[in-house]
């Protein structure tokens, strides 16, 4: 029997329930001045401006399910709750939905700021390695990594949309008699047994981990190409310095605030 983690203490669920309302709020006041600017401000950026218009948007749409649904997580299982304002109305399978959506929508985040990333530095240095990357094959490769994405999630969730409460009720009981309080009180609580995301969760761990191992050789291959290049002028050298630098920072705020919190979720519930 697996020993669930005792819900959050309650300033924990406050502060995020708050603080989650203050930051939608936030990113939808100064989301058309961003989305304004990318249209109207942008004309010498050429197609790199429709890299920042797609990460913008898949950003925008990342903050505000997560904001209307406010997932309540319960490790170390794969089971959880909705926090947002339609905690009382919804049922179980309208969780089933929101994980769909949240984790769709993540993926399609990372994919879409992984292509901005690429775009922007990849073809900052000049060679044959990097010219087949344009707008319509990273729009191709979008595309499919999104498909993958999807088709995964849907995958390892469509099953339990068939199920009857009974069965969600069971494995409650199975798992830990203390969910049972909060499945008695909690209309959206919704519990995922191991055997329904397993092969799911090796697939997005690899996935993410190949995500990492790919920022790294990025990170390297900059630096290479500098050390390279030592005898191009100054001035491009050092814009490429600061380039580099900007993209570090990049990637490691990415890594931090994304991948390394869905890397550390999904590690729980698999083991």
């Amino acid at each position: 029997m697996t020993k669930v983690t005792e819900p959050w203490p309650l300033f924990v669920t406050y502060f995020y329930y708050y603080y989650s309302y203050f930051s939608l709020c936030l990113t939808w006041i100064i989301s058309p001045f961003l989305f304004y600017t990318i249209f109207t401000q942008s004309k010498t950026l050429g197609n790199f401006k429709w890299f920042i218009l797609n990460h913008s948007f898949w950003c925008l749409a990342f903050e505000t399910v997560f904001g209307i649904f406010k997932p309540m997580l319960l490790p170390p299982i794969a089971a959880g709750y909705q926090l947002g304002p339609f905690r009382h109305l919804w049922n179980w399978k309208s969780s089933i939905i929101a994980i769909f959506l949240c984790l769709g929508i993540t993926g399609s985040c990372v994919i879409s700021v992984s292509a901005t990333l690429a775009s922007r530095y990849l073809l900052i240095f000049p060679g044959s390695l990097f010219k087949w990357f344009n707008l319509k094959i990273a729009v191709g490769i979008g595309v499919l990594l999104n498909l993958a994405c999807y088709g995964l999630i849907i995958y390892a969730l469509y099953p339990l949309m068939e199920l009857e409460k009974s069965t969600i009720i069971k494995w409650v009981s199975e798992s830990d008699p203390g969910l049972s309080i909060i499945y008695s009180n909690e209309p959206t609580f919704v519990l995922v047994p191991k055997d329904y995301h397993l092969k799911a969760d090796i697939i997005v761990l690899a996935a993410l981990f190949i995500i990492h191992l790919i920022g790294a050789f990025i990170l390297l291959f900059f630096f290479y190409q500098l050390r390279k290049q030592k005898r191009s002028a100054i001035l491009t050298n050092k814009v490429q310095r600061s380039l580099i630098i900007s993209s570090l920072f990049q990637m490691l705020i990415v890594s931090g605030f994304l991948l390394i919190p869905l890397t550390i979720f999904f590690t729980f519930i698999f083991f």
